[in-house]
C-alpha cells in the first residue's frame, strides 16, 4: 500500500473516473430533472412589507431624564410596547375575526394543492357562534358541479344554501360568483376549519414587526406566505386594527370623561340649588336681602334715631322753660315767643295770650280801668287761654317723654341690628364662596366636557401608513437558483462518491498497473 501511495498518478486517477462518465452524466440529468420537478410543484413563498409611523398623541411635558436613565429610554420603552400590542392575541384575533383566516379554501390539483384567497365561487358559513367554532377543526373535500357541491367519498349532493349536517358542525356553502363557477365544475376543493389559537398563533410567529432603525420611528411589517393576495390583505388589516384600536382606547377615555362630568353636573346642579336655597334662608332669617344696602339703611336710621332722641330732648328743656315761665307768671303778664318750640298748638296758644295782654294793657291805659266790662272780658279771655296754654305744655312734655323713649329703643335695636352686619357679612360671603367655587368647578367641567366631546368627534389617527403592504413580484422561496447548484453539485458528488468508495475498497490485483504498483522494478 505505500508503493501505491508513492506512485499516485493523478491524471490516471482522473481517467478512471471518466470512465464512468455515462453514470455520472445521468445522475446529473436525474438531480436537474428532479429539482425541476420539485421546483414545479412546491409551493411558492411571497413577502409582503408594509411601513407605519406611530403618532405621539399624548400630551404629557416634557421630563428632564434622573440619574442613571437615558435620554431615550421612554421612548425604546414605548417602541417595544407598539410591537407587543400588535403582536398581541387580541389584536391579531381581531384580523383573523375580520378576514375570517380560520376558514381555509385550497384548489386540489393532481400533486399540489394552492390556497385560494378570494378567486373562489363559493363561500363557507358555519351555523355556530365563533366561540363555538375557536377549538373545533374540521377537514372536508367537496367537489363543485352545476348547482351545488358534492362532498367526496359521499356521493350525496347539496344545493348551495343548503344546510350540510353531515360534518361535527353545520356549515352553508353559499355561491359568490355563477361565471366563475361555470369555469370552475367539477374542481376539486378543500375546506379547512382551523382553530382561532392555532391561526392567531402562526400568524403571530410568522410576522415580523420591527423599527426600519433604531431611533425611527417608523415600524417595518413583513410577512412571508403562499397566497399574495391573503398576506398583504393580513398586513393592511392588522394595520387598520392596530389604529382604531389606539383611537377607541382615546375615545373610551373621552367617554369615560364626558360620563364623568355629566354625573358631576347632576351633583353640582343639587350643591348649587341647595345653596340658592341656604343662602334665601339665611336672608330671611336675617331679613335682609343685599347686604351693603341694608347695612346703609341700617345706619340711616340709626342716625335718625339719634337724632329723634335728641330732638326730643331739647323740646322737653325748651317746653320746661316755658312752662316755668308760665308758672312764674302770676299775674298777667308777655310770655317769651320763639324760642324754638316745635309745636304749633303751643306757639299759637302764646301769640294768643300775647296779644290779648297787650290789647288789655292798651284798654287799661285807654282809661277802662279793671273793672271795665271789656277789660273784664279781655282778662277773662287772657286767663282761659293761659289755662289751655298750661294743659298743651303738658301734654306736648308727655309726647316728647314718650317719643325719647321710643327713639331710645329704637336706636337701640338698630344700633343692635347694624353690629350684626359683620356676622351677618361674614355668614353671607362664606355661602356666596361656596356658591363662586360650585359655579367655577361647574364651568371648568363644562369646558372639559366639551374638549372631550371635540375630542371624541375628531380622534386623531395612532399611525401614519408610510407604505400599504407590497407583496414581492417573485416568489422568495424556493431559491432556483440554489437549488439547482445544489443538484448539479449532488448529481456530480453521489456517483463520483460511489466510485471513490468502490475502488477505496477494492484490493485485488485486476490488471498489470496494479502489478507494477506493487513491485516496482521488477519485470512484468
Amino acid at each position: 500500500m505505500e508503493s501505491k501511495k508513492n506512485n499516485f498518478n493523478i491524471q490516471q486517477e482522473i481517467l478512471k473516473y471518466l470512465s464512468y462518465w455515462k453514470w455520472i452524466l445521468l445522475s446529473v440529468f436525474m438531480a436537474i430533472a428532479i429539482s425541476f420537478f420539485y421546483l414545479r410543484y412546491a409551493n411558492d413563498v411571497y413577502q409582503t412589507s408594509a411601513k407605519i409611523k406611530i403618532l405621539d398623541n399624548s400630551n404629557t411635558a416634557f421630563k428632564l431624564p434622573t440619574d442613571n436613565i437615558s435620554i431615550f429610554g421612554n421612548n425604546e420603552i414605548s417602541k417595544g410596547n407598539e410591537i407587543v400590542i400588535m403582536k398581541s392575541s387580541r389584536i391579531i384575533g381581531a384580523v383573523v375575526d375580520r378576514l375570517n383566516l380560520t376558514t381555509e379554501i385550497y384548489s386540489v390539483g393532481r400533486i399540489k394543492s394552492i390556497e385560494k384567497w378570494k378567486n373562489v365561487p363559493f363561500s363557507v358559513i358555519w351555523a355556530k357562534e365563533n366561540d363555538s367554532l375557536s377549538k373545533k377543526q374540521i377537514l372536508l373535500q367537496i367537489v363543485l358541479t352545476k348547482s351545488g357541491y358534492v362532498i367526496k367519498g359521499s356521493g350525496v349532493e347539496y344545493k348551495f344554501g343548503q344546510t350540510n349536517f353531515s360534518a361535527a358542525i353545520p356549515f352553508k356553502i353559499m355561491l359568490k360568483n355563477k361565471e366563475l363557477l361555470n369555469r370552475t365544475n367539477g374542481n376539486e376543493y378543500q375546506i379547512a376549519l382551523k382553530t382561532r389559537k392555532s391561526v392567531i398563533q402562526s400568524i403571530s410567529s410568522t410576522i415580523v414587526i420591527d423599527y426600519v432603525a433604531k431611533q425611527s420611528d417608523i415600524l417595518s411589517l413583513t410577512l412571508n406566505g403562499s397566497n399574495k393576495e391573503k398576506i398583504s390583505a393580513i398586513v393592511n388589516t392588522l394595520i387598520d386594527v392596530f389604529n382604531q384600536d389606539g383611537i377607541q382606547d382615546r375615545q373610551l377615555v373621552s367617554k369615560k370623561t364626558i360620563e364623568f362630568v355629566d354625573d358631576r353636573f347632576n351633583y353640582l346642579f343639587r350643591e348649587l340649588d341647595s345653596i340658592e336655597t341656604s343662602k334665601a334662608n339665611f336672608k330671611k332669617e336675617k331679613g335682609f336681602s343685599y347686604i351693603e344696602s341694608d347695612a346703609t339703611v341700617l345706619m340711616q336710621n340709626n342716625n335718625d334715631s339719634k337724632a329723634k332722641v335728641l330732638f326730643s330732648n331739647t323740646q322737653i328743656v325748651l317746653a320746661k322753660l316755658m312752662m316755668d315761665a308760665l308758672n312764674k307768671n302770676k299775674g298777667l303778664e308777655l310770655l317769651p315767643s320763639n324760642i324754638g318750640i316745635e309745636n304749633g298748638e303751643v306757639n299759637g296758644l302764646v301769640t294768643n295770650y300775647n296779644e290779648q295782654i297787650l290789647k288789655r294793657n292798651k284798654q287799661i291805659l285807654a282809661g277802662g280801668g279793671e273793672s271795665n266790662p271789656i277789660v273784664k272780658e279781655t282778662t277773662s279771655l287772657a286767663l282761659q287761654i293761659k289755662n289751655n296754654l298750661r294743659a298743651s305744655l303738658i301734654g306736648y312734655q308727655n309726647v316728647l317723654k314718650f317719643n325719647e323713649k321710643e327713639s331710645i329703643r329704637i336706636s337701640g335695636v338698630e344700633k343692635e341690628n347694624y353690629s350684626l352686619v359683620p356676622f351677618n357679612e361674614k355668614g353671607i360671603h362664606s355661602i356666596q364662596r361656596q356658591q363662586a367655587i360650585k359655579e367655577s368647578l361647574y364651568i371648568l367641567l363644562l369646558q372639559k366636557r366639551e374638549e372631550a366631546a371635540i375630542n371624541l368627534a375628531i380622534t386623531n389617527p395612532s399611525i401614519k401608513v408610510v407604505d400599504f403592504a407590497i407583496f414581492s413580484t417573485s416568489p422568495i422561496a424556493p431559491d432556483r437558483s440554489l437549488i439547482f447548484i445544489a443538484a448539479l453539485l449532488l448529481g456530480l458528488l453521489v456517483p463520483i462518491g460511489f466510485i471513490f468508495v468502490y475502488y477505496s475498497l477494492d484490493t485485488k490485483i485486476n490488471n498489470k498497473e496494479d502489478l507494477e504498483l506493487l513491485l516496482p522494478g521488477v519485470p512484468v
